[in-house]
């Protein structure tokens, strides 16, 4: 049964992102006609149904004349179409050095950062708050294709044997021309109807961002971001990927595509220590294992079990829902189903225990389904 329904988009809503944090919840969601809105999660008092009130909304063509010659310092700008379609959204929010922001306003303790991926090839990086609604960030330009899919993690930084709050930069003195510090370094990823898998690091786009608006100066160069690493995936488009952190180190990126396979692949990162200023990340990676014939069709769905990095589950337009068993470089199938929900577009799963979760299944209806060892259609 349908609780609530929400109205506003002009066209097909393509993507959702819900982004918790700063004790709110936001909704982030985009689609055709290029447009991105923000809404507030309300729980009204003894319900369960949430509510939506809508914060803002901007069409992606819409860009400022300061950032359009921004832009165009880095590259030719290429105005967005009103075609365009929001494929993919991304959302956390931005977490800071506390000293940085003494007398600072208030919006900045509450800013969210939502990476749209987009069907003109670009990926564009919004912040929002409060105060000053959505802005443009960044564009990134890679695929030259229709970008299907974008994810993002965090990585620590490593800091020199001086702490950063010890550091003389955070002194009274010269807090005024501290830069912002991002606690963590801001990974995002990226998949294409190319079939390759692009990895960035905007940490440094977002604090010389956020330095600009709060009046800090930095030394920082405006030049075009280039992506740490580039995988070859898959034959054609990458439709879903997931990451988790490996029990040892680094991260497990498992994605899914047209052509009916299933990759994961390890990352390690290297980070030097720096202070400010985050230093390059250097990155190695290994395909751990690969199944060409995961599905009997187009795999639309991936996503690793909570609390595990040695199971996935998939899912396909088959109508099928596989889980699997990663044991080093191999990977196997341990169960294998039938579902009721034709042409799915997406799954989600929602953590009930240690050992248990619920599966929600997107297509043609809706389909719950409880998980632990071995897979029980309700």
């Amino acid at each position: 049964m349908c609780t609530y329904t929400a109205n506003g988009h002009i066209s097909t809503v393509r993507a959702l992102s819900c982004c918790h944090g700063n004790g709110e919840s936001l909704l982030f969601s985009g689609g055709g006609r290029a447009l991105l809105k923000v809404w507030k999660v309300n729980i009204l008092e003894g319900t369960v149904a949430p509510a939506l009130s809508l914060l803002a909304e901007r069409y992606l063509h819409e860009m400022s004349e300061k950032q359009k010659r921004k832009q165009l310092k880095k590259t030719p700008l290429v105005p967005t179409p009103p075609e365009c379609r929001v494929m993919s959204l991304t959302s956390f929010p931005l977490l800071f050095d506390e000293l940085t922001f003494t007398a600072s306003p208030s919006w900045v303790g509450k800013v969210y950062c939502v990476i749209a991926g987009c069907s003109d090839s670009i990926i564009r990086i919004y912040t929002y708050s409060d105060g000053k609604g959505i802005a443009l960030v960044d564009q990134l330009e890679f695929h030259q294709r229709c970008v299907l899919c974008v994810k993002h993690f965090t990585h620590p930084k490593i800091t020199n044997a001086i702490s950063q709050r010890d550091h003389p930069a955070h002194s009274k003195a010269t807090r005024a021309n501290t830069p912002v510090s991002l606690l963590n370094h801001l990974i995002v990823c990226s998949a294409a109807t190319d079939g390759r898998l692009a990895l960035w690091d905007i940490t440094v786009v977002m604090q010389t961002w956020l330095c600009s608006l709060l009046g800090y100066s930095t030394d920082a160069e405006v030049c075009p971001i280039v992506p740490l690493c580039v995988v070859p995936c898959h034959q054609s488009g990458i439709n879903d990927m997931d990451i988790t952190k490996c029990a040892a180190e680094g991260y497990l990126i498992a994605t899914c595509g047209d052509d009916g396979s299933v990759t994961v692949t390890k990352f390690i990162f290297d980070v030097s220590p720096a202070y400010p200023m985050p230093a390059d990340l250097s990155i190695c990676r290994e395909e751990i294992c690969r199944i060409a014939n995961a599905h009997s069709s187009c795999c639309t769905g991936v996503r690793w079990l909570p609390h595990s990095d040695r199971h996935l589950v998939t899912v396909s337009s088959d109508q099928r829902i596989n889980m699997w068993s990663l044991d080093n470089e191999s990977i196997t199938l341990l169960t294998s189903h039938i579902i009721h929900v034709a042409d799915v577009v997406a799954m989600e799963i929602v953590s009930i225990s240690s050992s248990s979760c619920i599966i929600i299944l997107c297509g043609v209806g809706l389909q719950c389904i409880v998980c632990n060892v071995n897979i029980k259609v309700l």
